[in-house]
């Protein structure tokens, strides 16, 4: 409870209130007020809830300070955010799915590859990741509290690089996909049939073709491991915090 003590002591000074004029308020010495703010005793919840009435502020205030409140509101609305982001990118993506399949017959496999490969991955990562901090943040679950903060510290800037490198790798294939498109379709102007090698490629072929195994050939593994890694990154980024 020194943090309590703490609060009552910087909200009573931002206040513009001395110990005594606070103590006079709720009938008790200066010496108790000083009590609560230097940590030696600690004031029940009745009398928080008297403190923070003659302090105009919320018992939550109190607790954890106006500061953290502030940051938790702003920590909250990040991670709706970030889940309605990845919400509103999953209903395009299976909106327009089944046109990107009909557009195969014009583009050949462009458009489907395009949401496949580069939109949704990134999407179902975001939706794992924003749903699990958004439930944190709602339920005002304690994160800070739980054990193996140094093993959830590596883990997180572990999964940060995984996350980076996923998000990298498909906006290059998405980069790579629609350069493919682009020209493809500038040359079947000019000539009724080409090559692919006959199209410059901007990213390696192994590594297209393990991205390709991965996410097409991967009988929708993405579905799950994308999913999962945001929310791991989730719950490792608050234990960190």
């Amino acid at each position: 409870m020194a943090d309590v003590g703490k609060n009552i002591k910087k909200i009573r000074k931002e206040k513009n209130f001395t110990q005594e004029d606070l103590a006079e308020r709720l009938h008790c010495t200066r010496q108790t007020i000083s009590n609560y703010e230097n940590g030696k005793s600690a004031p029940d919840i009745e009398l928080l809830i008297e403190i923070a009435g003659v302090l105009d502020v919320e018992v939550n205030d109190l607790i954890y300070g106006l500061k953290k409140k502030e940051n938790r509101r702003k920590q909250k609305a990040a991670a709706v955010i970030i889940l309605v982001t990845a919400i509103v990118m999953l209903a395009v993506i299976a909106l327009l799915m089944p046109a990107a399949k009909n557009a195969q017959k014009i583009f050949n496999m462009y458009p489907n590859f395009l949401l496949r490969v580069t939109f949704r991955p990134i999407a179902l990562t975001l939706f794992g990741w924003g749903l699990v901090e958004t439930l944190i943040e709602l339920f005002e679950i304690p994160m800070e509290k739980v054990m193996y903060k140094k093993f959830a510290r590596f883990a997180y800037y572990v999964l940060l690089v995984c996350m980076s490198v996923l998000i990298f790798v498909t906006l290059w294939m998405g980069v790579e996909m629609v350069c493919e498109w682009y020209m493809s379709d500038k040359i079947m102007k000019v000539q009724d049939s080409f090559s692919s090698s006959d199209i410059p490629h901007l990213i390696p072929g192994a590594l297209e073709k393990a991205v390709l195994n991965i996410y097409i050939f991967g009988n929708g593994a993405e579905t799950w491991y994308c999913p999962l890694l945001g929310v791991a990154f989730a719950v490792c980024r608050k234990i960190k915090n």
